[in-house]
């Protein structure tokens, strides 16, 4: 019999979205899935949603089929339901790229797969144009038919294998013993800005977490911009020791990636079974720069890096399909920050038999502050009051704002900073939420913290984070878990103390390179030892010269840029208003002398050197475009 019956038809359109969506996760993301079984659900899920779409309109060319005269009815609506189904893909991809232009991810790979679904397309149409009445002329036309069926078959099983993998839960065994590890970073938060916040705005819910864990006041972090300090926070060494440190030249900014021999927090602990899992928001904490080594699963700005896991959310990132689901999702429902929407699913999901450490990031803090009207605190008759920081900064620079109206413009750029907090605290607080909630407290130590702060004119003549000083220096730090004594904590700190300390409270071995300390049970940092942190920076205002620091115990610090060197003695001038370089000059050469010995003495990776920006893929540099870094 000739004519194609509709459970064939549904399934031979099956088998064309199973083979589009393997076609579409291919070349749509440069994903690494950590086994087969992984990419099969990803496949299964592309695959359904596609079908989604084309199985009604093939349906409808089914219908039509059976108008046509017996010899040639199964003939038209196989090839019809063929050339339906090929199409899907290839109409969301022009979907995308009418809607927001071609996608984040995709590179030259990327682009080649789309042209390939093109043709593709292009040629089953012209295939099945002319084949088909040469098929029926030739007497073939039940070959074509029962080729269909068999196709069908394919495409039914598919679906079944489909329904069950992607819905596969994790396995119920007992939860493990041993204690997970969160990180949360949000980035660009001055330590100062961050306890105004919390004492005077702060949600209930965040007041409870800082509340409940160690809150060191005193805390530094390593680096002026985000690549350094994040790889400090996750290795435990500064930035000359870790290598991957980025500045700006006239071409722009460039970074170096992690040096190779490095131990790195997510690798060990993964090779000492822990599930490894990061999403983050910044594209200087993901390929070339080293920073996703050692997670099973990394996502970047909805960039699939590497995959471990499946989840309905993550299919956006690994094909079209998934684009499309998150395009309609948006359209009809108000959903959480994608990060927080992705780590609170894995929590939920995860395989609880493993113990986990996680690594959240949000950029949303970042320079130019432009808070959502929601969050906007200042009345509409306050002075720049309709400005955001882009807008008022502008002026600033320009030396636009009259010196009498100086004092209020500073303020709202103050302002402004809370204002964005309180619009970030909505992202990150779910998850504080969740934790707090669901008992993982009881076995899970959280880091909370930045990767810088900011400089709001009242250092270096700049908006945004430069140099050394102590406004972009200090970031807030608050260590939350079973047994630690909550309460306020003033010894001298930095985010290098964040590894060290998670190894030991995960019982993994510390390296003995690592310049943190545990700060759950090392002695703290003394002035009598003449300990001290060390930190970097680039001055944005000064051609991106370098800016040195160190901070011993006793509240002295020495600084050393390009131009000049100061020193300051913050336990009685916390602003740094006063230097003392001319004023105590025996001081100054006893801290000189000591700082050269400290740099003299660090360890300096080995790195293959800054990456040209021309040879980041392409979505990196799209995402640094965004961030202002490169032009």
């Amino acid at each position: 019999m000739r004519e194609l019956r509709l459970g064939s038809g549904v399934g031979l359109a099956l088998s064309v979205c199973f083979l589009a969506a393997s076609i579409d996760i291919a070349t749509f993301s440069e994903t690494r899935f950590a086994d087969l079984f992984t990419w099969v659900r990803f496949v299964s899920a592309t695959a359904m949603l596609f079908a989604s779409i084309a199985v009604p309109a093939c349906l409808l060319a089914w219908a039509v089929s059976a108008r046509w005269r017996d010899d040639r009815r199964g003939a038209v609506g196989a090839a019809s339901i063929v050339l339906i189904a090929a199409l899907v893909p290839v109409g969301l991809h022009a979907l995308r790229v009418l809607q927001s232009g071609l996608p984040d991810g995709v590179g030259p790979l990327s682009a080649m797969g789309i042209g390939a679904s093109v043709a593709l397309a292009l040629a089953l149409l012209l295939a099945g144009a002319g084949a088909m009445p040469l098929l029926v002329w030739l007497g073939m036309g039940s070959l074509l038919v029962r080729g269909s069926k068999g196709l069908a078959v394919v495409g039914w099983t598919g679906l079944a294998a489909g329904l069950v993998s992607a819905t596969i839960a994790a396995s119920d065994h007992e939860a493990s013993a041993r204690p997970n590890v969160i990180l949360i970073s949000v980035d660009s938060v001055r330590n100062d800005s961050f306890w105004q916040y919390v004492d005077s705005r702060g949600s209930d819910t965040l007041r409870s977490f800082v509340e409940g864990g160690r809150r060191f006041r005193r805390s530094y972090t390593t680096y002026s911009h985000s690549l350094a300090s994040h790889a400090s926070m996750l290795t435990g060494l500064y930035p000359p020791e870790h290598g991957a440190i980025s500045r700006s030249t006239a071409a722009g900014a460039i970074g170096s990636a992690l040096a190779d021999d490095v131990p790195h927090l997510a690798a060990r602990l993964r090779d000492a079974g822990y599930e490894t899992f990061g999403v983050v928001s910044n594209d200087w904490l993901a390929a070339p720069y080293g920073l996703e080594v050692g997670f099973d699963t990394y996502l970047l700005h909805g960039r699939a890096q590497a995959l471990a896991y499946f989840d309905w959310s993550i299919l956006e990132s690994v094909s079209v399909a998934g684009f499309y689901k998150a395009w309609v999702e948006n359209a009809l429902i108000q959903r959480a920050h994608w990060n927080t929407r992705i780590l609170l699913s894995w929590l939920e999901h995860r395989d609880r038999s493993r113990p986990f450490f996680a690594f959240l990031h949000y950029i949303e803090m970042h320079v130019p502050h432009k808070p959502d009207a929601r969050f906007r605190a200042s009345s509409e008759e306050a002075p720049f009051a309709g400005l955001d920081g882009e807008q008022l900064g502008a002026r600033l620079d320009a030396g636009e704002v009259p010196q009498d109206q100086l004092s209020a413009a500073l303020q709202r750029i103050r302002e402004l900073e809370l204002e964005q907090l309180a619009e970030v605290e909505t992202f990150f607080v779910p998850v504080l939420e969740a934790l707090m909630e669901d008992g993982r407290l009881e076995n899970t130590l959280v880091f909370f913290t930045s990767d810088h702060g900011d400089n709001l004119y009242e250092k270096s003549g700049s908006y945004g984070h430069s140099h050394a000083y102590e406004t972009c220096g200090r970031v807030p730090l608050v260590v939350r878990g079973p047994g630690i004594v909550p309460g306020d904590d003033g010894r001298l700190t930095s985010i290098v103390d964040i590894a060290p300390t998670a190894y030991r409270y995960a019982g993994v071995p510390v390296p003995d390179t690592l310049s943190g300390v545990d700060l759950l049970h090392d002695p703290p940092r003394s002035a009598a030892s003449g300990d001290w942190i060390y930190l970097q920076g680039v001055d944005t205002t000064k051609e991106a010269r370098w800016a040195r620091a160190v901070v011993w115990a006793d509240g002295r610090k020495f600084l050393r840029d390009e131009e000049m060197e100061q020193v300051f003695d913050l336990t009685g001038d916390p602003r740094e208003l006063h230097d003392l370089l001319s004023a105590e000059p025996m001081l100054a050469a006893t801290l000189r002398g000591r700082f050269d010995e400290i740099l003299e003495d660090m360890n300096v990776a080995e790195t293959a050197g800054p990456i040209p920006t021309d040879e980041l893929p392409e979505a990196t540099r799209e995402g640094l475009r965004a961030l202002g870094y490169i032009e």
